[in-house]
């Protein structure tokens, strides 16, 4: 396994935690609690910083507390970070990608991200991750709380590394208020993602030949 997990949690979500763990027993990962709810910002910089202080994983997958997740996630992801040429894959979005196809593997399209689009859900290979801490570091000195995901979009956009969204999407929100404490309604409509299969979907990607990204 070249890939650590790590969740950003708030004490009120244990019984969450507590599944998402089951959904990852076995395989490397770490819980970041934020007891004093500093927020996200603070958060993921706790996630990245520990996970590079206790492994030397190629790459590192950041889950919040509110997701739900295909069956056999861990080595999904596992498999694909063992495969691409990306520096950074999306396993959550709530908008159908748009743009060419960079990468196929069996059952999965890579589709290439937006530069705006939210690093929701996200795994970063190790040299992206070390480059992400230091940003979110300097915005956390200047008071920032919520916009790590858009603090990293924007960091991979700067920097030129290579993103794609991995579709259908890997995992989904469960119908409650983010960790965030974002409103589970976004102009009416759920926040979720319209192209999960569901958490007894375990995709193949050994069929077909992976096309090379551009």
């Amino acid at each position: 396994m070249n890939v650590v997990f790590a969740i950003k949690a708030v004490p009120e979500r244990r019984a969450m935690v507590r599944a998402t763990e089951a959904v990852l027993a076995g395989v490397p990962h770490l819980v970041v609690w934020d007891y004093e709810h500093r927020g996200v910002t603070w958060c993921t910089c706790e996630a990245l910083r520990r996970v590079m202080l206790r492994y030397t994983s190629e790459w590192i997958c950041i889950l919040a507390d509110d997701f739900v997740y295909c069956h056999d996630f861990p080595l999904v992801v596992d498999d694909l970070c063992a495969r691409t040429k990306m520096d950074a894959l999306l396993l959550y979005s709530m908008a159908k990608p748009k743009g060419k196809i960079v990468e196929v593997y069996g059952e999965l399209q890579l589709r290439r991200r937006p530069s705006h689009q939210l690093m929701v859900v996200p795994v970063y290979r190790r040299k992206v991750a070390k480059i992400l801490l230091s940003t979110l570091m300097q915005s956390l000195a200047k008071g920032a709380r919520r916009d790590d995901d858009g603090i990293a979009a924007d960091m991979i956009a700067k920097c030129g590394f290579k993103s794609a969204v991995v579709w259908p999407n890997l995992c989904d929100h469960i119908g409650r208020r983010s960790i965030l404490g974002n409103n589970w309604l976004v102009g009416g409509k759920e926040r979720r993602s319209a192209w999960f299969p569901g958490t007894d979907w375990r995709p193949s990607l050994s069929e077909g030949k992976p096309r090379k990204a551009t």
